[in-house]
């Protein structure tokens, strides 16, 4: 479906042992998310949703390198419980977007997550 608006959603489920926090990060279809993601539309709406938060986790604003025309626009949403990131073209460019979550409770100590990386592949 290249040309058109995109949505890609994904669940964000953390996992804490001791000081050591997981991100489990799932696509729609429920398979770990470990591939950049692809984009190839301008309009492409990319969102994680935290799951399974029975520890009160929230997103704070992610951290990204490598978008040097600022063209993502980043909303937390739903009570800090979702990202949402509007990736306004398909310019080819590898962006590197890690989430970071803090707890409700302390949410100045906050833990990033590896790269889940975008990369825009313009259809030629």
């Amino acid at each position: 479906m290249t040309g058109d608006a995109q949505m890609k959603g994904f669940t964000v489920a953390i996992k804490q042992n001791g000081d050591d926090i997981t991100f489990d990060i799932k696509d729609e279809a429920g398979n770990d998310a470990t591939a950049p993601i692809q984009i190839d539309a301008p309009d492409t709406t990319i969102e994680y949703s935290l799951i399974n938060n029975n520890d009160e986790w929230i997103f704070c604003d992610p951290k990204v390198e490598g978008d040097d025309k600022q063209n993502l626009q980043i909303t937390l949403g739903k009570n800090k419980q979702q990202v949402i990131i509007l990736d306004s073209d398909a310019d080819n460019e590898d962006i590197c977007l890690r989430l970071v979550v803090a707890r409700l409770a302390t949410p100045d100590v906050q833990y990033t997550s590896p790269d889940p990386q975008i990369k825009n592949k313009p259809e030629n």
